[in-house]
């Protein structure tokens, strides 16, 4: 049967993710109990990573009593266990290059994952323990559909930092829009739907929302993921950057194409019909952000007037900022 799911391949791309490498994989084995009744394995892509990431991922494996496989993809050297005893049940792979670029991590795990389904998480997201399962069950339900977007929310954190509680209040906007989507930081795809993502690409969720068009993504508001914001306005200010940046690319490249995603995927709701996705609370908060509002506007404005200037001199490939890391 063609559109029989065997096996489902959980992807990891990680550029210095020292700080919370442990905890994704920790959550992960976690929500692996979702799939009990298939084959899994888990790979990870650990691209351009200057810091401890990859003894991070051994370090995890040992304590967990598993083994590591490990592919040096710039040399072509096969695989190597480095840490803890095998386990026929859990196969976890380590692709390290040295090239930059998620679109690149994509490519690499893409091509060593044998599953049927892939299911891509970000390495700082904290993944619900029944996310992967809705997800498969979504793609299972709907053999016609290609991908299945997770859900990203912000954790429920006791800070007092303003703009970390406006920004989670606009995650909580975005993912409960009605258009369908693939939301970088959890999402699935069918193996034989994936194409290679062209190495500028900014943006891969973008280029594959593209790409598939929403006739072929469902989303998955059980499938849950959640992942810190931003929560200083340099990292703000960074973020929208890059988020000009990949607009105005995808723009260039795929004008018409792109346009159209955008057009069929814009948020037509009412403020009134935002709101109503909001607890009271929240509603009353989104009110009294009105300073951080004002300069959050202010910030897009410069942002988009940056990115315009990096876009035109060409500094656009490898403009990347650093996650918000969770431990």
């Amino acid at each position: 049967m063609a559109n029989k799911i065997n096996k489902v391949s959980i992807c990891i791309p990680a550029h210095n993710e020292e700080v919370c490498i442990d905890s994704a994989l920790t959550h992960t084995m976690r929500a692996l109990k979702a799939l009990s009744s298939y084959r899994t394995e888990v790979l990870i892509c650990a691209n351009a990573c200057t810091d401890g990431t990859v003894y991070k991922i051994n370090e995890w494996a040992e304590l967990n009593n598993l083994s590591v496989k490990k592919y040096d993809i710039d040399n072509a050297i096969p695989s190597e266990d480095k840490a803890g005893a095998n386990n026929p049940d859990f196969c976890l792979t380590n692709l390290v290059t040295k090239t930059p670029g998620k679109p690149n991590a994509f490519n690499n795990l893409c091509s060593f994952a044998t599953g049927d389904i892939l299911i891509f998480i970000d390495a700082d997201v904290i993944i619900h323990p029944d996310a992967f399962g809705f997800l498969v069950q979504a793609l299972t339900a709907a053999p016609g559909i290609k991908a299945a977007g997770g859900i990203v929310l912000a954790p429920r954190l006791k800070s007092f930092n303003l703009l970390y509680k406006r920004m989670a209040i606009k995650m909580k906007e975005f993912a409960t829009k009605k258009s369908p989507y693939l939301n970088g930081p959890l999402y699935a795809i069918r193996k034989d739907a994936v194409r290679p993502i062209p190495g500028e690409i900014i943006h891969e969720d973008a280029y594959l929302n593209m790409m598939l068009g929403v006739k072929q993504i469902v989303k998955v508001m059980e499938a849950l993921a959640f992942q810190v914001p931003p929560n200083t306005y340099k990292d703000y200010f960074k973020r929208q950057v890059r988020n000009n940046l990949s607009d105005l690319q995808m723009k260039q490249l795929y004008a018409t194409q792109y346009l159209s995603f955008r057009e069929n995927t814009r948020d037509n709701r009412t403020r009134e019909g935002r709101e109503a996705c909001l607890t009271k609370t929240e509603n009353i908060l989104k009110r009294l952000f009105f300073l951080q509002a004002w300069i959050t506007k202010i910030l897009d404005g410069i942002a988009k007037k940056q990115a315009r200037k990096m876009f035109d001199k060409n500094i656009v490939r490898w403009y990347t900022i650093p996650s918000t890391k969770h431990k």
